[in-house]
């Protein structure tokens, strides 16, 4: 499945539960394909690795074309030189089903309804078209 993830930095309360009233900034977005089971929760942890994991350790993971992909997509965010996604940010999740705001808790991640303070930046979307859900093609094994 089709998923647009964009990543949101909150401007007032870093480290700090998300609150409606906090400001947020777009700081990251992308599109890749990704299992059809996958739920909002698993594509938000999954950004949140994606945005914190140390480089090193995403390459060390066996190689294939899914983890290639997400560690040129890690590359990308930090060559952006933005800050780790934390506690207070918010995830948006768009699949063909639905669309889901997620923020970041100290554990876990909470749903919550469209916020009113969301800025655009100068973000430029990245999409990735390898994915988990794909089947190698014989040149590839």
């Amino acid at each position: 499945m089709m998923v647009h993830v964009t990543v949101y930095h909150n401007t007032d309360g870093r480290f700090t539960a998300f609150r409606r009233e906090h400001r947020l900034l777009a700081a990251f977005a992308f599109s890749r394909a990704l299992p059809q089971d996958a739920t909002a929760e698993q594509l938000a942890e999954w950004t949140f690795c994606l945005c914190n994991a140390d480089l090193k350790m995403l390459v060390d993971r066996h190689p294939t074309i899914d983890t290639a992909s997400t560690f040129l997509l890690a590359c990308r965010y930090r060559l952006q030189r933005v800050r780790s996604l934390s506690v207070g940010d918010v995830v948006r999740i768009s699949t063909p089903a639905a669309v889901y705001w997620l923020a970041c808790d100290g554990l876990g991640w909470t749903a919550i309804t469209p916020p009113p303070n969301v800025a655009a930046s100068q973000v430029r979307k990245t999409s990735t078209n390898c994915g988990s859900d794909r089947q190698p093609t014989e040149s590839q094994r």
